[in-house]
């Protein structure tokens, strides 16, 4: 009894109360890059100008910070198809990950380049959980509660973003952006936090597609959209 007390107390201790979350970190993760910045610089992003011929070719590339699934990818790529058909884009490239040295923005441009690619669209995502105990965690000192007892919530919040650059200049022509979250009741053991995180990105990612969609589709001829 007292060796499962040593194991219990710091899990009691860690379901204490919900923190929220923590959406400046989360935005931060979400950074592309972190420019230098400065009046020469402002001068030459002014001067940028779009460039893109529909039908073009699109890179695609999903930044490291999560895990991304088959599926993750997927909603988000499904979601391009009817643009080729509607002659908006030309062609959907995935750009590899073993094509990239560095994920800053110039490397996933050059990668792009590489694969032929007339702009990129790069994906980004962060997730954060909150795991907390909820008034049924007062039965949890019985020991058989901590079993039996939903006295622990948990909640899941995904952010998304997307961002459209040409490859050639570095023209940003679109930026998307989605969050969604996922909630969860149980006991400290049957609550999974993996599976959590996981629903709260396939929700987020399904919504970020439909915006990339909506926001690729508006940058195609009228023509174009009124073949679909």
């Amino acid at each position: 009894m007292k060796r499962l007390l040593l194991v219990l107390i710091p899990l009691l201790g860690a379901c204490a109360g919900s923190r929220g979350f923590d959406r400046g970190a989360l935005s931060r993760e979400l950074r592309a890059d972190t420019p230098v910045v400065s009046d020469e610089e402002i001068a030459r992003v002014l001067g940028l100008r779009p460039q893109l011929a529909p039908p073009f070719k699109l890179g695609v590339y999903f930044r490291s910070s999560q895990r991304w699934t088959g599926a993750d990818k997927d909603a988000l790529l499904g979601r391009l198809g009817p643009l080729v058909e509607a002659k908006a884009i030309s062609q959907v490239i995935p750009i590899s990950d073993s094509m990239i040295a560095r994920e800053d923005l110039k490397s996933i441009r050059l990668a792009g380049a590489r694969y032929g690619a007339d702009a990129v669209l790069v994906v980004n995502g962060a997730t954060q959980l909150d795991r907390y105990s909820n008034a049924g965690s007062a039965l949890y000192w019985t020991i058989i509660g901590l079993f039996i007892v939903p006295g622990t919530s948990a909640d899941a919040l995904f952010l998304g973003s997307a961002t459209l650059w040409d490859v050639r200049n570095e023209y940003l022509y679109a930026s998307a952006e989605a969050e969604a979250t996922e909630h969860a009741v149980g006991t400290p053991f049957t609550v999974d936090d993996d599976r959590l995180r996981a629903a709260a990105r396939t929700k987020g990612m399904t919504a970020l597609a439909e915006e990339v969609e909506r926001r690729l589709r508006a940058l195609a001829p009228p023509a174009a959209v009124a073949e679909r």
